[in-house]
């Protein structure tokens, strides 16, 4: 091996290192690295985009997994078996009577209303 090409493969991985560390330079910053006002701007972004996306599912008759979706999936379940009194009632009446204890008139009136039809499920589902 000669000299020169020894020289031409040293300037190449000079070369090649230097295009690394210049596109490692050049890179987007990181959420944490952005100013206080950037990573504000980011994050309104990223929550719209979120929204949206959500909304595009909704759209298409499918549920995103968020947390308020799971809630109301959890509050028609608790409905659909209070409504039946079917096994686990007792449990979600104890729990009903417990969040509401300084207003035990409260427990009953939601009770009333699962019965009587007027608390109404929100999501589509046919198991129950």
């Amino acid at each position: 091996m000669t000299k020169t090409a020894k020289t031409n493969t040293q300037a190449e991985q000079d070369e090649a290192l230097l295009a690394l560390y210049n596109k490692l330079v050049e890179r987007e910053p990181t959420v944490r690295e952005l100013s206080v006002e950037d990573r504000r701007d980011y994050m309104r972004r990223k929550k719209r985009e979120s929204r949206e996306a959500g909304r595009r599912k909704i759209s298409q008759g499918k549920l995103p997994g968020t947390s308020q979706f799971m809630r109301l999936a959890l509050a028609d379940a608790a409905i659909a078996i209070l409504q039946e009194d079917g096994p686990g009632a007792d449990r979600i009446r104890e729990v009903i009577r417990s969040i509401f204890s300084e207003t035990p008139g409260t427990a009953l009136r939601i009770e009333q209303s699962v019965r009587n039809g007027s608390f109404k499920r929100k999501l589509q589902c046919d198991v129950v």
